[in-house]
């Protein structure tokens, strides 16, 4: 009899967390300030190190889906900036009409950090022994 192995147990939930972990970071530092207070440019450098933080904790704990926990990683991240565009939209619709060139933008900065993230934490995971 063959046996099929057993997926990673808690894969699933660390992808909710890596999702949820990114929304909060990066809704932490983009939501409070007003539109007019908010700095682009050195917000997607912050948005990057926290994607590749997140990234890598999360992604040290499980090996076979770590690329997948960098993308819910990148999706939280970006998920975080549409919340703040849609609020935003509500007070005032004129606010962000090039919303769609601020997340291609902004995934320019995250995707390629939380996979990086994810990457790193893959490396650490195995030189690191497990006891």
């Amino acid at each position: 009899m063959v046996e099929t192995p057993k997926p990673e147990r808690f894969a699933s939930k660390r992808l909710v967390a890596g999702f949820v972990v990114a929304l909060i970071a990066v809704g932490a530092y983009w939501w409070p300030p007003s539109y007019s207070e908010i700095q682009v440019i050195p917000s997607w450098w912050v948005f990057a190190l926290i994607s590749v933080a997140a990234a890598m904790i999360f992604a040290s704990r499980v090996l076979r889906q770590s690329m997948m926990i960098g993308a819910s990683v990148a999706v939280g991240a970006m998920a975080a900036i549409v919340v703040r565009v849609i609020f935003d939209v509500i007070a005032d619709p004129t606010s962000h009409n090039l919303w769609p060139f601020e997340l291609v933008i902004a995934s320019l900065f995250i995707v390629p950090s939380a996979l990086l993230g994810a990457a790193v934490g893959v490396v650490v995971r195995r030189l690191v022994p497990r006891n």
